[in-house]
């Protein structure tokens, strides 16, 4: 009872700060993404780029479910996790119908990548994160690997241009969620552990 309370109260944390870093990063969307922008060189636009067309979400997708076939249980909770937090950063995405940046403010804001839809939430950052509680509850010797995998992914969404910082801790946020609940109702309903 008690490391299930623990465990709670770090997600509970997890939450709020992400809850947090979309607040505040609303106040500096502008600020934040001008500096990511001021850092870019020749050599990191092609990675980023390259890293842009290579991970894509059915890509993220197929690589976790790769990843998971060993743990065979866990591919249709990920699965669900990461086509719920797709579906809901799609149809957030046409409701807020929030412009890019390179959109709203091409005066300040070049992308180095083409993108159609709308820009709240990253939907890239909310199907990587909808794999964290996944990997950390049940992988946890490549966890790290997963989180730098989640970060390089939210990373190359505000180095491209085609998100803000909101936009990303909006998708942390939402596919840690959708992962969470959704592992969580896996556990209770097929009684599963690890």
């Amino acid at each position: 009872a008690k490391k299930r309370m623990e465990e709670e109260e770090i997600i509970v944390i997890w939450i709020l700060l992400l809850g947090l870093g979309l607040f505040f990063s609303l106040i500096y969307d502008i600020t934040v993404l001008e500096g990511v922008m001021s850092e870019r060189t020749p050599v990191m636009n092609y990675y980023f780029v390259e890293f842009a067309f290579l991970f894509t979400v059915p890509v993220i997708i197929l690589l976790v479910t790769l990843f998971l076939l060993k743990d065979r249980k866990l591919i249709i909770p990920w699965w669900i996790a990461s086509i719920t937090a797709l579906s809901f950063s799609l149809m957030l995405k046409y409701m807020l119908a929030r412009n890019r940046p390179f959109v709203a403010f091409p005066q300040l804001f070049t992308a180095l990548a083409t993108e159609a839809a709308y820009s709240f939430p990253s939907a890239r950052t909310a199907v990587i994160f909808a794999a964290l509680p996944i990997m950390s509850k049940y992988q946890p010797r490549f966890f790290p690997f997963w989180f730098f995998m989640a970060i390089l992914v939210a990373y190359s969404r505000l180095y491209l241009g085609v998100h803000y910082l909101s936009d990303i801790f909006g998708g942390m946020l939402i596919g840690y969620i959708f992962g969470k609940l959704t592992l969580y109702t896996a556990e209770k309903v097929h009684k599963f552990k690890q």
